[in-house]
């Protein structure tokens, strides 16, 4: 397991992982209004299933602020999304951010325009308030 985090990288793994998550929410999507023979609309109307559905949107969302970002905003979208997995209970994706944040060296950038970075955090509140109502 080590030698694969050493070829491909931890943070491609990472941004990998939230992907084929993502994908995978959708295909079940997918499935289940081709095996239920119901619109994907009505499905929706359904809160279970339109959070869940909801989660893989912010998946793929995640893999993107987590590559745009770069420096001291990518560890401190990091150390967030970090909270947003552990609610979640997504423990891999847990562990590999621990990883990441562990070996990664986030040299502080001079980019002005944060609006990226508070975008990316948006997202991820929403994402972390998604989850709590999946909790309860």
């Amino acid at each position: 397991m080590t030698q694969l985090m050493h070829k491909i990288g931890i943070k491609r793994l990472l941004i990998g992982y939230w992907i084929i998550s993502a994908l995978l929410i959708f295909f079940y999507s997918y499935l289940t209004t081709v095996l239920t023979q119901t619109d994907f609309q009505n499905l929706l109307s359904q809160p279970m299933f339109a959070l869940t559905f909801f989660t893989g949107c912010f998946s793929m969302l995640q893999s993107y602020f987590a590559e745009q970002l770069k420096g001291r905003q990518q560890l401190i979208y990091l150390k967030v999304a970090l909270i947003q997995q552990a609610v979640s209970f997504n423990l891999f994706g847990f562990i590999l951010i621990i990883l990441l944040l562990k070996r990664a060296q986030f040299k502080d950038n001079n980019v002005k325009n944060s609006l990226l970075l508070y975008s990316g955090l948006l997202m991820l509140f929403i994402s972390i308030l998604i989850s709590l109502l999946l909790i309860f």
